[in-house]
């Protein structure tokens, strides 16, 4: 039963894991009309947070290639979080402006 902001009810479906900011690693990317990569991802990541400035095209690999043929769209100017592995990094290419992308890692 519900009492104006809070409830008393725990309901696992709707549980969403916080990102553990204190061992949160910043890259900042530039999104061009070629494919860029960030750096490897730390070993305790689990994580990432994008922010991106523009439409984008993303993939997420151990040697990844962004295209706009097969990678995940990305909108600009939207928060989006993607679960990763030790090892991998993030290929971005732009849909058609320049702009920026933010990746915050975060992990154990």
């Amino acid at each position: 039963m519900s009492s104006g902001a809070f409830s008393t009810v725990v309901d696992t479906r709707r549980e969403l894991p916080a990102p553990m900011a204190s061992s949160a690693v910043n890259q900042t990317i530039a999104i061009g009309l070629s494919s860029f990569r960030s750096a490897f991802f730390n070993d305790r990541t689990t994580m990432i947070r994008l922010f991106t400035t523009v439409d984008c095209f993303i993939q997420l690999g151990d040697n990844p290639t962004a295209t706009s043929a097969s990678s995940i769209f990305c909108a600009g100017g939207i928060y989006q979080f993607f679960g990763v592995k030790d090892g991998e990094r993030l290929a971005v290419i732009a849909a058609s402006a320049t702009g920026t992308l933010y990746l915050m890692e975060v992990g154990e």
